[in-house]
């Protein structure tokens, strides 16, 4: 653009050139003659270069390979031309001649103008021409110093921003628009390549369709004889030899009974489709009648295609929807359609159908800690244990994650599913080997039958599901039938499942506390935080009849951040009550380390009661520390250093191991109730606590026992070093505002548990 528009104004400028020329030669009183004939020739030879350089371009662009070279040199001679024009600012602005001054202004200020239409484009040129050549006016009128002078050079430097204001604008629309009309001329030339690469695509495979697409034509007459065949292509992929001309086509096919009835059918002007199967190949084939110019039926045409692949695919999208991708098992979807399907046999024979629901235990801990890859191999080992315990009529199936489904048919007496029950329960008590490494994953397997417990596969697949819960409620590793009973039972948990969640919001949780006494000191040396649910619909509800419900739907998190926060502004309470410091214990939820950030919820919770760190402990199950996972450790030494206690509850009821005792920083260990009712009356049981107690003496653990119910119980537990107890023996658990009242009135023990046993006059008896 700055080439091509600037010919015409090259030319018109010179033509001025030459009229001031001819205006000066004349002014025969000009004093400078040879200064003035060296600035006309200088600028008119630097005109002419630049329509020189402009003619060159326009006839010879590659001339220079680099766009930049051609921008210098036409920079360069726009400026030089500037710049002369500015020397023509201080050469004729002579003073006190008015005329010959506005002759100046005007001749450089139109060249100034006419130059914007050549360098619209190129705002930084012109912004310098502008300067170059009308600078040196603004400055002779401002030497001479007078009133007028000074006008003018301020009208001067208006027009001057009028015109650079003007240049910027035009400057920029023109720039938008090249931008513009390039970018859409990119998008055209991508669309026609587009364009062509699709015709290209499409020729090239239209182009291999027809030369090696494994298909066969053929035409036969009246009599079934060929006439034409064209199958070259699908006889060298597939290896079937076709028909040659004259053949009889039936006889070509006679192992295919099918093809003498389709011929048939083809001579009788029938069109149609059909499907035929030769070796591991499968053929659609298309007929249609052959008929002459009158439409009268000569034959027939013939139409084979190969479509073993798609039938393949067919087979594998089958295979895919009805089939678990890892095991190999059938699906959910295919497993429903089974048992519908059986129950249809059971009423015709008179059976039933026994429906399996199996769950592995301890499988989420495996999968969490030691990886999906290791628990999809489980998974794979299941299943095979699962086919070898089956008979060849019963079907397996998974249905997700780790639970499966076996259906088992002509069951005739309960006996026969219990049988089968047994045995696939019995294949999961060895462990899984997994490069040299033992895992337990055992099983929990509920039963239901068609048609006593459901006629409807849905219901008594939830059947079936219920009484599996049951199963693993009742210590996993077993079996259970389903029965209506377990049916209410899940009726009344999803009940209270319901108005669980609402018991936050109606305040119908409370805290209880149980003290925990000092075998040495007789007094109350802390306090266990025990929870109560008094539900508006359902009444008073103990822990052990919500807390289940509460883990299965998971609102373990959020009802153990209440009873945080709730118990640690409880026992800042007691400070001002007594003088020695009381502990206040809490126990934690698993689901409180995998679902929450605990070290935080504890820390706001100390923060919020102003609860000092050494007042608190909280419990916690050996079935959180069996699962060894590095951010369960990295836990509790975070709240360690923190100066918090950790207590491992219920000891000797679970997957109790003395190596997760020495890894994990806990400080105290509390004896199971069910341990301590024994004492007295059972050896085992005192056999059992002994080496408890030995157990945590040395690992220098703290010890309490839980359930001290009677003077012989506590009495055994001094004598045997346990520092702390807690029982119906001293107290029930209290609500909050019965046990600071026990804080403020309760005398030291007695001496024996013996004495204490007949002192009715106790606070302690009387709160109990």
């Amino acid at each position: 653009m700055l080439f091509r528009n600037s010919s015409l104004s090259l030319i018109i400028t010179l033509a001025v050139v030459a009229f001031i020329f001819l205006l000066i030669h004349r002014d025969a009183g000009h004093r400078h003659p040879g200064v003035d004939a060296f600035w006309l020739v200088l600028l008119g030879v630097a005109l002419c270069v630049r329509l020189a350089a402009g003619w060159l371009y326009r006839q010879r662009p590659d001339l220079l390979t680099n766009p930049r070279s051609w921008m210098l040199l036409f920079r360069s001679g726009v400026l030089f031309t500037a710049a002369a024009w500015g020397a023509a600012g201080v050469l004729y602005y002579p003073g006190h001649q008015e005329t010959m001054q506005v002759f100046t202004i005007l001749v450089v200020s139109g060249v100034t103008i006419g130059a914007l239409s050549v360098l619209a484009t190129d705002y930084p040129t012109y912004r310098a021409y502008v300067l170059l050549s009308m600078l040196p006016l603004v400055v002779m009128a401002v030497l001479q110093w007078d009133r007028l002078q000074l006008a003018v050079a301020a009208l001067v430097l208006l027009a001057m921003v009028f015109l650079l204001r003007s240049a910027r604008h035009t400057a920029r629309s023109i720039n938008d628009s090249l931008k513009l009309r390039y970018a859409n001329a990119g998008l055209l030339a991508e669309l026609e390549q587009e364009k062509q690469r699709l015709i290209n695509e499409a020729e090239t495979r239209i182009g291999s369709i027809l030369n090696s697409a494994p298909i066969a034509l053929w035409a036969i007459d009246r009599d079934g004889l060929v006439t034409f065949m064209d199958g070259q292509r699908l006889q060298r992929q597939t290896g079937v030899e076709l028909p040659r001309i004259g053949d009889r086509l039936v006889d070509c096919f006679s192992d295919h009974p099918a093809v003498a009835e389709e011929t048939q059918r083809a001579l009788q002007g029938e069109q149609f489709s059909t499907e035929i199967a030769i070796g591991e190949h499968v053929y659609e084939v298309h007929y249609s009648p052959l008929l002459d110019e009158r439409r009268q039926q000569q034959g027939a045409i013939g139409v084979a295609i190969d479509i073993s692949e798609r039938k393949r695919h067919e087979q594998e999208l089958t295979r895919r929807a009805n089939y678990d991708e890892l095991t190999g098992l059938a699906n959910r979807s295919l497993a429903m359609d089974e048992l519908k399907r059986a129950f249809a046999r059971a009423r015709r024979n008179n059976a039933s159908v026994a429906l399996y629901f199996l769950d592995l235990d301890n499988f989420k801990a495996i999968n969490d800690t030691l990886g999906h890859r290791t628990g999809d191999r489980v998974l794979c080992q299941a299943a095979s244990r699962l086919q070898q315990s089956l008979r060849a009529t019963d079907f397996a199936a998974r249905v997700s994650g780790d639970e499966f489904l076996v259906i088992a048919e002509d069951i005739y007496h309960p006996y026969d599913a219990e049988a089968l029950a047994h045995k696939i329960v019995g294949r999961f008590h060895d462990p899984f080997i997994l490069d040299a490494r033992e895992l337990v994953a055992t099983t929990s397997v509920g039963i239901a039958i068609y048609p006593r417990d459901a006629e409807d596969a849905e219901q008594l697949l939830q059947c079936a599901d219920t009484a599996m819960y049951h199963a693993k409620g009742a210590g996993k590793n077993s079996y259970r039938f389903f029965t209506r009973a377990m049916q209410e039972t899940a009726a009344r948990n999803l009940t209270m499942e319901t108005q669980l969640r609402r018991a936050l919001e109606r305040n119908e949780l409370q805290l209880y506390y149980q003290p925990k006494i000092d075998t040495q000191t007789n007094r109350i040396n802390g306090a266990e935080a025990l929870l109560r649910w008094d539900s508006q619909a359902l009444g008073r509800l103990s822990p052990d009849q919500f807390i289940p419900v509460a883990e299965l739907a998971g609102m373990m998190p959020q009802i153990g951040e209440w009873v945080l926060r709730s118990a640690c502004r409880e026992a800042a309470l007691w400070s001002s009550i007594c003088d020695q410091p009381i502990e206040i214990a809490i126990n934690i939820s698993p689901q409180q380390f995998r679902k929450t950030d605990l070290l935080a919820n504890v820390t706001q919770a100390l923060v919020e009661s102003g609860l000092s760190t050494n007042r608190l402990q909280l419990e916690i199950t050996e079935s959180l520390l069996v699962q060894d996972a590095p951010d369960v450790l990295r836990t509790f030494n975070d709240l360690r250093s923190m100066g918090i206690s950790l207590a491992l509850d219920d000891f000797g009821t679970g997957y109790s191991s003395l190596a997760y005792l020495r890894k994990f920083p806990l400080q105290a260990l509390k004896i199971d109730k069910s341990f301590v009712q024994g004492l007295g009356r059972d050896r085992d049981s005192e056999a059992l606590v002994h080496a408890i107690i030995a157990m945590a003496q040395s690992l220098r653990l703290q010890i309490v026992a839980e359930g001290v119910e009677t003077a012989e119980q506590l009495e055994y537990l001094k004598a045997h070093g346990v520092e702390l107890v807690q029982g119906y023996l001293f107290s029930r658990p209290l609500p909050a505002a019965q046990f600071r009242e026990m804080l403020r009135g309760a005398p030291p023990l007695p001496a024996t548990a013996e004495s204490y046993s007949k002192q009715e006059g106790s606070p302690l008896a009387r709160s109990g």
